[in-house]
């Protein structure tokens, strides 16, 4: 076997060990938070031990494959930082908003914060009890603002339970609304921005339409606000 072939068996080698060391250490890392993860959802859902397992598993399959494949594509024969690699897993901190229904504020949030901040934010929405579909009002008042949501859909919480390690998770429901998530396991930020329900209200067709434009045009200059305060804190 040549230089060349010495090599290249050598590299394939290390990039074995890496992958399935760091994999390793991925997995642990996950499965614990993962694990914790769904012992609390457990509380919203019911069976705990359920939850126990799916978290796990979820969260030990995400972060190993995040920790090895990082941890290849940064390899230079040096000894590797394995949190460092996790973060730099992820090109952009994930932001979440979370909600009932993830029908209309949380959807909201999600397309302006987008729109506003897609080149710093990877941006994400979903609900204790999602809907089928996103409120048509929704649809009809981002519209309005040039936002199309004909993409989005509602989603819930365990789409993103141990699959997306979220920076910041926002509420965007008060404390009081039943079944209002107010907690994210493992977001080094969160933050709570309770508005009304839109849905909820109970007038004529154009009362409806008007409450709808009103919790977005909130929604939008909190969001702008919070992001003058990340510029302005750097």
């Amino acid at each position: 076997m040549g230089a060349w072939g010495a090599a290249f068996v050598a590299r394939l080698g290390r990039i074995l060990i890496v992958a399935l060391w760091y994999g390793l250490l991925g997995a642990v890392y996950g499965a614990g938070a993962g694990a914790a993860a769904g012992v609390l959802l457990s509380l919203i859902y019911g069976d705990v031990l359920q939850g126990l397992i799916d978290g796990a598993s979820y969260g030990a399959l995400l972060s190993a494959c995040m920790f090895a494949s990082a941890a290849v594509m940064s390899d230079d024969g040096k000894r590797l930082d394995v949190f460092h690699l996790r973060r730099r897993a992820m090109s952009k901190p994930a932001v979440l908003f979370l909600c009932t229904n993830n029908a209309a504020r949380s959807q909201m949030a999600e397309a302006l914060l987008r729109t506003k901040a897609a080149e710093s934010f990877d941006v994400y929405s979903a609900g204790t009890e999602p809907k089928p579909d996103i409120d048509p009002l929704t649809i009809r008042v981002m519209r309005e603002v040039g936002i199309d949501l004909s993409g989005q859909h509602p989603k819930g919480l365990l789409e993103y339970l141990g699959r997306l390690p979220v920076r910041v998770a926002i509420s965007v429901c008060p404390r009081a609304e039943d079944k209002c998530p107010t907690l994210w396991p493992g977001a080094l930020a969160r933050l709570e921005w309770p508005f009304e329900d839109p849905a909820a209200c109970a007038g004529s067709d154009d009362e409806r339409l008007e409450k709808f434009r009103t919790v977005r045009d909130q929604i939008d200059r909190k969001i702008t606000d919070w992001l003058t305060e990340l510029t302005a804190g750097k």
